[in-house]
């Protein structure tokens, strides 16, 4: 039995987001790439982890999914607006925001790490059909 390495899980795990319409989860991860070799929870969690390292893959907290990443990032603090009706997710940079957090951050005395930007409302497409 031949053993991938971890380069090509990571790849297949990356293929999957990128050919996804909508935020999907590891499990729906797995099932979009099962072939001949199953790849294991584990195995698709530490492709992720890679991935979110490399920034070629962010995780939506608040959706407990993940996104291939579709933006070149000004700042490092990307931010997204997700569509509560149809799921569409739109990536863009926040550095003004980004910025203003660390600013206030700092006032309190508190070491941030990790910010992950979520907006949640209606896209436009959801918007107009909600009008007809």
């Amino acid at each position: 039995m031949r053993r991938t390495s971890n380069a090509t899980h990571a790849e297949r795990v990356l293929e999957a987001l990128r050919k996804a319409e909508k935020p999907i989860s590891a499990y729906e991860i797995i099932a979009s790439i099962r072939t001949d070799r199953e790849m294991a929870p584990a195995t698709v969690y530490r492709a992720l982890d890679r991935l979110i390292r490399e920034r070629h893959v962010h995780k939506l907290q608040s959706l407990n999914a993940y996104v291939s990443c579709r933006h070149n990032h000004c700042c490092d603090r990307p931010a997204f607006a997700i569509c509560d009706r149809c799921g569409v997710v739109n990536e863009f940079s926040a550095c003004g925001l980004g910025s203003l957090l660390d600013q206030s951050c700092q006032a309190k005395s508190f070491a941030l790490e990790t910010v992950t930007i979520e907006l949640h409302g209606t896209c436009h497409a959801c918007q107009n059909r909600q009008e007809d």
